[in-house]
């Protein structure tokens, strides 16, 4: 018997079954619908698709996938999807769901799979037998991007390794940096230096530490000429130096080093309380957020002290950065869980994010998303760039600690 499908998202629609026959099973359908574009390939194994089923597995005989060009979905109803020969069949059938699509796989047209063109996928579950009748659930429309997919690289302070997520749907791939290589003793921070290779600064250690981007493998110590003192931040400036904050107990300031060659330069900053991250304004003044003294304080190009930009409402300020035009800087409070926004002058602007246990860490991606790393409950957190609104929790597990988050290159294949 054929009937419409459902439009709500997890394809349970009461008021279709009214005239069905009452001793028949009607499958509820599937929760958490999602498609992703993975790679750029420009075929069907761009796209992982993830959902959960609603019903038990063993009413099922088969689980079928259909791709449908987005300008005809609208009209794909249940009666079309039964003459349908051009699918994927999901197997074996299981609960959860998380799959990435073969290569051959064509549209319901059978055409090819391209980035020039929309899609909207359905899933069709078909009954085990004539007892069951079966489901087309509600559809999830994916686009193919031609750009650059990344991957996200996340410290793990309290396994002295670095873990490697996918960057679109934030499943864990593998230890990138496995623990304790090179030596790497309580990870801080993760950056992505001028060679494209991984540094990478650990509390217990006294330099700064270098890996391979493909492999991971441990390439040597990067930093030389200075023993550093628990480094802790560490940033590329504008004209290409690295910095690196340090907490210790003879060493507190900030020192720089050759970003190209890991050379000392100078301590461009001798001391100051507990400093953590560092920024640039508009004006190529740097700015240094410290967790001691609960401050930001403005220095100049060459680092000459300036002023005490922000002194009041921060609790453990950890991480600072610019929005692109410089109009807005943004602060997390390690302490109170929050990201607040001030001016560029230091005035107080919102509270912009709010409820995160003892935050520190974040990226941003190229769609409006921001990721912040939660490192009392070990998990990354989504949430959208313009509102500050919650999106998801992006990945949990395999991290203990999570102090800082950086986007590389795409491993996953």
């Amino acid at each position: 018997m054929n009937i419409p499908p459902c439009t709500d998202s997890i394809a349970n629609c009461e008021d279709s079954t009214s005239t069905i026959d009452t001793a028949k099973t009607r499958l509820k359908g599937i929760t958490g619908f999602t498609l992703f574009d993975i790679n750029n390939r420009n075929n069907s194994s761009d796209i992982r698709l993830f959902f959960d089923l609603l019903d038990n597995a063993n009413l099922i005989k088969e689980i079928r996938l259909i791709l449908v060009k987005s300008i005809l979905a609208p009209s794909f109803t249940q009666e079309i999807a039964d003459t349908v020969s051009v699918y994927s069949i999901i197997a074996p059938v299981q609960t959860s769901v998380k799959k990435t699509l073969p290569p051959a796989l064509r549209d319901s047209d059978g055409d090819s799979i391209v980035k020039e063109v929309d899609y909207t996928a359905f899933i069709y579950l078909v009954g085990k037998d004539t007892a069951v009748i079966n489901m087309l659930s509600a559809p999830a429309n994916l686009q193919l991007k031609d750009k650059p997919l990344r991957d996200m690289y996340v410290s793990s302070r309290g396994t002295n390794a670095v873990i490697l997520f996918d960057g679109v749907t934030g499943e864990y791939i593998k230890d990138f940096v496995p623990n304790g290589s090179g030596g790497l003793n309580l990870t801080q921070d993760v950056l992505f230096g001028a060679d494209g290779n991984l540094l990478v600064s650990g509390r217990g250690n006294t330099a700064i530490k270098k890996y391979d981007s493909s492999t991971g493998a441990y390439m040597g110590n990067f930093t030389s000429g200075y023993t550093l003192d628990e480094p802790t931040k560490i940033s590329l400036s504008p004209n290409g130096t690295l910095l690196v904050s340090q907490w210790g107990q003879n060493k507190t300031g900030v020192a720089e080093f050759d970003g190209s060659t890991g050379a000392f330069i100078r301590e461009i900053i001798p001391s100051l309380n507990l400093g953590m991250d560092h920024a640039w304004d508009a004006d190529s003044n740097l700015l240094v957020v410290s967790y001691g003294s609960q401050d930001v304080r403005k220095y100049d190009a060459a680092g000459n002290f300036s002023s005490i930009l922000i002194s009041s409402s921060l609790q453990g300020p950890v991480n600072l950065w610019f929005n692109t035009d410089f109009t807005i800087l943004y602060i997390i409070n390690w302490t109170n869980g929050s990201v607040d926004t001030y001016t560029p002058s230091g005035a107080f602007l919102s509270n912009f994010i709010s409820g995160l246990n003892t935050a520190e860490g974040f990226a941003l991606d190229d769609d409006n998303h921001i990721y912040l790393c939660e490192w009392g409950s070990n998990r990354i957190k989504q949430y959208n760039y313009t509102t500050g609104s919650f999106i998801k929790i992006f990945s949990t597990g395999h991290v203990v600690q999570p102090n800082s988050i950086s986007f590389g290159p795409n491993l996953d294949p």
